[in-house]
């Protein structure tokens, strides 16, 4: 990517860099909060803190770049899957549409503040997802039973998202921490891929995406069976990619369970008549679907079409080369990022609600000074 070679750019691409990173760490720091098992995907959403910030500060088309980005990067380091990774993407861009359209009409008027304008993202965060959810992997009417309970979670989350951004706009736009920017450059992008890595990739992604589609048993059967035995073939026997989905998304399955097992109606079992055999038989062809698009991690991260998608970016979004080198930037920081708050997620969780300065002074220069070693390492 070819960049302008001025000071305020440099200043831009490491400024964004840092917000990109701020917003990984604060999903990575959900990830220490239990889950609820019947609503697995319900969450605080702390980045959105940072998509706030960057609609007030940027607009709309960057503001999406910058989700898509999070997103995107996050799902990759914790363990990418078409589902957890399409969750993920509709819940933002709900949100990130929303809170633009109320920034505009309300917040630069004055009528609505911050607090207001998270909750509308949170509501339509969730909202986003829940439709994403009965649209991929659970289509039973049942699922909307827990709107109200996420309409309540919107309230309450999206209010503390909101109370604690004004506390982020202040703390980044004090002199110091701008001097810690002016500290740091940005390094050259490095990170290659061939055109084949983009070909198998896309193929498999076309398969993930056909799977949406597919309602045959047995046809995904063999799609569970085939991407399994090919995976362990690329890995050469890897038991970790047999566990990982099972250990790291064991919720997601009991779920899926527990909403076609209880709650679909037909002809009961015998032995169980509260499980009927429709019930059965839709876990059984979600619980595929779901199990060959987690495995289908391993593929996407071996032939690195992370890297791809943000090389394809490049290409359409023209105008936001800041965003994007950020967005590669932050590729190469996001486990050290993660790192900041992995060692002291309890304690940052306490005073996050407490006194959020502190926190987002912790893991700002945390960021920063990575970024200022690998620029000298450079």
């Amino acid at each position: 990517m070819q960049l302008l070679n001025s000071d305020t750019m440099q200043k831009e691409i490491v400024f964004k860099t840092s917000l990109l990173l701020i917003g990984i760490a604060l999903n990575a720091l959900e990830f220490f909060i239990p889950r609820i098992p019947l609503f697995p995907w319900l969450k605080p959403g702390l980045a959105n803190i940072i998509t706030l910030i960057w609609i007030i500060r940027y607009g709309f088309i960057e503001s999406l770049l910058y989700a898509l980005l999070r997103i995107w990067i996050v799902s990759f380091y914790f363990g990418f899957s078409f589902f957890t990774f399409s969750l993920g993407i509709s819940g933002a861009m709900c949100a990130c549409c929303a809170m633009w359209v109320f920034w505009i009409f309300l917040g630069t008027r004055r009528i609505m503040g911050t607090v207001g304008i998270a909750v509308v993202g949170a509501v339509f965060h969730n909202m986003g997802q829940l439709f994403a959810v009965y649209l991929l992997m659970a289509q039973n009417t049942h699922l909307f039973y827990q709107i109200p309970v996420m309409l309540i979670a919107s309230v309450v989350f999206g209010g503390i998202v909101g109370a604690i951004t004004p506390v982020f706009v202040q703390v980044l736009a004090e002199k110091s921490v701008m001097q810690r920017v002016e500290q740091a450059s940005f390094l050259h992008d490095t990170y290659g891929i061939r055109f084949w890595q983009i070909l198998v990739s896309s193929f498999f992604l076309a398969g993930c995406i056909a799977l949406v589609f597919i309602t045959q048993r047995s046809v995904l059967l063999v799609a569970a069976v085939f991407i399994t035995f090919f995976v362990q073939g690329l890995m050469r026997g890897s038991l970790h990619a047999l566990i990982y989905p099972l250990k790291r998304f064991w919720l997601l399955f009991l779920f899926v369970g527990i909403l076609h097992g209880f709650f679909t109606y037909g002809t009961k079992v015998p032995q169980v008549p509260w499980i009927t055999y429709e019930g059965s038989y839709q876990t059984i062809i979600q619980w595929l679907r779901l199990w060959t698009w987690l495995e289908t991690t391993f593929i996407f991260l071996h032939f690195r079409f992370h890297i791809a998608l943000l090389k394809i970016l490049q290409k359409v979004f023209t105008g936001n080369r800041s965003t994007l080198y950020a967005g590669l930037l932050a590729v190469e920081f996001f486990p050290s990022a993660v790192a900041v708050v992995q060692h002291k997620s309890g304690a940052l969780l306490k005073t996050l609600f407490r006194k959020p300065s502190r926190v987002v002074d912790d893991i700002f220069t945390g960021i920063i000074d990575t970024i200022i070693a690998g620029s000298k390492r450079e």
